[in-house]
């Protein structure tokens, strides 16, 4: 008969891999934590923000640089978005079995990053839009791994 680890994954403690349900709770803690710095760091240096997605419109051909604006009401409604990104990510983390939340999530994201993708194709050719575009997809699929991902 095998021996008990004391886990309640079924993962062998001696073995130092990590059980599926830590693995889950620190990859949405860590995007959690993304989003809140993000959302943060659009709220109080919107003009940072760009400057820094700018650095890849300057080494990039065919791409152009986005320009700051001194208006902040785009700046606050997309800090207060990304603040909720991250807690409702917070709570994911915290309630590991809320696979509906996770996939709302996964929406949420791929319409932002659809969203990104219009504005390119039918705006500007902004690098901006190209990088939030992935950063948005790569959101989206890392919170799709974590949906269909098994923690029992």
């Amino acid at each position: 008969m095998p021996e008990h680890t004391g886990s309640i994954s079924g993962a062998d403690s001696r073995s130092g891999a990590a059980p599926p349900i830590k693995k889950k709770r620190a990859g949405l803690y860590a995007l959690s934590a993304l989003h809140i710095l993000a959302a943060l760091l659009f709220y109080f240096k919107p003009d940072g923000c760009v400057a820094l997605l700018n650095v890849g419109a300057q080494f990039l051909t065919g791409f152009l640089p986005i320009s700051t604006s001194p208006e902040r009401f785009w700046s606050a409604f997309a800090a207060n978005n990304m603040a909720l990104v991250g807690i409702l990510l917070l709570y994911a983390a915290m309630r590991t079995n809320n696979r509906l939340l996770l996939l709302l999530l996964v929406l949420i994201k791929a319409i932002a990053a659809a969203s990104f993708v219009f504005l390119f194709l039918h705006q500007a050719r902004y690098f901006a839009y190209v990088a939030a575009a992935g950063f948005e997809t790569l959101f989206a699929a890392l919170i799709l791994v974590f949906s269909v991902r098994r923690v029992s």
